[in-house]
């Protein structure tokens, strides 16, 4: 007797007798019916790693556990930690990308919040000029021309 069928007959009848009576009818154990059980949950399980699978390859690998979650609950009921652990398990987890370097030189907040340079607070690492704000001046005096 194959393993797929008992179980999807005795999951059938399941409501109006009981899995021992089954069994008895079937004339297996009640042990073996429900290590069958595992494993034909176990098949099912592996098509939900496929379509995981499917869908990190389809995304290229962009998306997380969550959002692979909420699209796999448009079509079946999933828990995100399965499907968190599928994931891992199979190595599906995904890229995490490199941050984009800042272009070094003078920090960005050191110099947006000036006023004029008599009011400039030093910037922490900057060189000593450029803790004042005078680069910033003699970059426009470059430009300047005089008469």
């Amino acid at each position: 007797m194959e393993p797929e069928v008992a179980v999807a007959w005795i999951e059938s009848i399941r409501d109006e007798v009981t899995v021992s009576e089954a069994c008895t009818w079937l004339g297996i154990a009640r042990v073996i019916y429900y290590h069958w059980k595992a494993t034909v949950e176990t098949k099912r399980t592996d098509a939900a790693v496929e379509k995981i699978r499917e869908l990190c390859i389809h995304h290229k690998f962009r998306y997380g556990y969550r959002k692979i979650t909420t699209l796999l609950r448009a079509e079946q009921r999933m828990n995100h930690k399965r499907v968190q652990r599928m994931m891992q398990r199979e190595g599906l987890q995904c890229r995490v990308r490199m941050k984009k370097r800042k272009v070094t030189g003078q920090p960005a907040a050191c110099l947006s919040s000036r006023k004029s340079a008599e009011a400039a607070i030093p910037c922490r690492g900057a060189p000593a000029k450029a803790r004042y704000g005078h680069h910033l001046f003699t970059v426009w005096r470059k430009d300047v021309v005089l008469l």
